[in-house]
């Protein structure tokens, strides 16, 4: 438990512009300013006098603002709203305002542009978003459903390639395991219509926690955590339920990305797979019911 407590960072909870209280991903300075160089010293404030009486234009879309609508990105360098909301830059403002306007500028249009490349074609329940046709994926910075457009942060869009394995944690301990080269979950973890661990999961009535994580190929951000229940809730309630089923989507869609590509015609061994769950047996990773019902099932296709 220790081990997978060390990695979990400590949630960060906020309360947003519509009162809405979220927990934020964290995500490194290097993945925001780390392609700009000589970012290193801070940029000199200097008096801004008289700039709440300028009438301003937004740096990127020329939109036109005021004091009261102007988002400061780094001295002599103001956007609207939604230019803010779109590159995400309010997320790092200690680290844009040691940028001279030119660097925070081309950070912004840098970022507007991965985010508009990024189309949203499958949503799993608002907290993983995938372009399928370009074979990405993000995770939304507020890590709960999103109704409204979902605030993405452009420096948290990955490829599929990105993904390295993934782990389903409740209250510290790993209940699941997937990824490349690793044994398949499948329905393993969850009942037939999704309800439930299998007996490998620690008998708790409280959730205090759970989270995916997913372990990537990427140096400024080498995991990101999908935060599902972040306060204590009694696993009678419906919203764990609810919980519960939205992992195993989302289990499935990484399952899905992960997979090592698509068999060879005639290429699918029942063998194979016994092989696969006896595996997942001798780990304790399913029960021996478990693995005889999956043997079962494979030996009569």
């Amino acid at each position: 438990m220790d081990e997978y407590n060390e990695n979990i960072p400590k949630e960060e909870t906020v309360t947003d512009e519509a009162g809405e209280e979220v927990v934020l991903n964290g995500v490194s300075e290097e993945a925001v300013i780390g392609e700009v160089e000589g970012a290193d010293e801070p940029f000199e404030e200097q008096d801004e006098e008289g700039d709440e009486k300028e009438k301003l234009r937004c740096a990127v879309c020329d939109k036109e603002i005021n004091f009261f609508t102007k988002k400061k990105v780094t001295r002599g360098l103001y956007i609207c709203g939604d230019c803010e909301e779109k590159s995400a830059v309010h997320r790092y403002k200690k680290e844009m305002r040691k940028l001279s306007p030119e660097e925070a500028l081309r950070v912004v249009l840098n970022k507007i542009a991965k985010a508009e490349n990024f189309q949203i074609t499958k949503s799993i329940d608002g907290y993983f978003l995938m372009d399928k046709p370009k074979s990405l994926w993000t995770v939304p910075y507020a890590a709960t459903p999103i109704k409204r457009i979902p605030r993405i942060d452009p420096a948290m869009i990955f490829s599929y390639d990105a993904i390295k394995s993934y782990e389903l944690i409740e209250n510290g301990n790993c209940l699941a395991k997937g990824g490349r080269g690793l044994p398949p979950i499948g329905g393993l973890l969850f009942g037939e219509d999704g309800a439930g661990f299998s007996a490998n999961s620690e008998e708790k009535d409280i959730c205090e926690q759970l989270q995916i994580m997913i372990n990537l190929q990427n140096v400024s951000v080498p995991r990101v955590f999908i935060n599902l229940i972040f306060k204590d809730i009694e696993k009678e309630k419906r919203a764990y339920g609810a919980a519960i089923l939205t992992a195993q989507k989302i289990l499935s869609a990484l399952e899905n990305i992960t997979a090592s590509g698509e068999s060879e015609a005639g290429a699918f061994s029942p063998a194979d797979e016994i092989k696969k769950y006896k595996e997942l047996l001798d780990m304790g990773a399913i029960t021996q019911e478990e693995y005889e019902a999956k043997k079962e099932k494979l030996l009569n296709m």
